[in-house]
């Protein structure tokens, strides 16, 4: 009990959620973050916390090409895996409020939401599940981008102005982290409780 109290990263030196996540980076760089299955190559993986941090460093550095504001509403669709922490912990470096959407939701009911949370990026699985929500949140005024993770078929004609392609959208590299100072009770999320929206704070408490 008294090696674990040891690790604890306290609240005053973490201050918010992508605080917390930095000062673990620091901690432990080369300790194991998350183990992945990779469905292509039918494989496990490893991350660690540094590896982490560089893909985080990538999507922070995309995410402010956007021309996106602190407060401003980003959203994700994705299945559990490192590129949904790798976009949040990058999203909440920047100030922005995540809107975790449900995968397997109806395209109706998230274009509710992505028009209720005025969400100005939106990060889904793969263009296969974009083309199929497409009509459904073509008129949102507030959406200005649509990154997919995959790239399993075909974007329908007329999607280049607004989709890109994580893999072409995401620079080689991010510039390094630093631990930012931000209200602890900044809005952080956004998330559904049973059709309702409720926030977040962004605080690790």
């Amino acid at each position: 009990m008294g090696q674990w109290n040891e690790d604890l990263i306290p609240l005053e030196q973490a201050g918010t959620l992508d605080g917390l996540f930095y000062q673990r980076v620091k901690r432990t760089p080369d300790g194991i973050a998350y183990r992945n299955y990779d469905r292509e190559h039918k494989q496990w993986y490893e991350l660690t916390w540094g590896d982490m941090e560089r893909q985080v460093a990538c999507w922070r550095q995309a995410l402010s090409g956007e021309a996106l504001e602190s407060g401003d509403r980003v959203a994700i669709l994705l299945r559990n895996c490192p590129e949904w922490v790798m976009f949040d912990q990058a999203a909440l470096s920047l100030g922005l409020v995540v809107v975790p959407l449900y995968t397997d939701d109806r395209a109706e009911a998230i274009a509710y939401i992505l028009r209720d949370a005025a969400v100005k990026l939106l990060l889904v699985q793969d263009t296969g599940r974009w083309n199929r929500m497409q009509e459904a949140v073509s008129d949102l005024p507030s959406l200005q981008r649509v990154v997919v993770l995959e790239s399993k078929t075909p974007l329908k004609p007329g999607d280049e102005d607004v989709v890109r392609e994580a893999k072409r959208w995401l620079p080689a590299k991010g510039e390094p982290l630093v631990q930012r100072r931000a209200d602890p009770n900044s809005l952080a999320s956004i998330a559904d409780r049973h059709g309702r929206l409720k926030a977040e704070a962004i605080s690790p408490r």
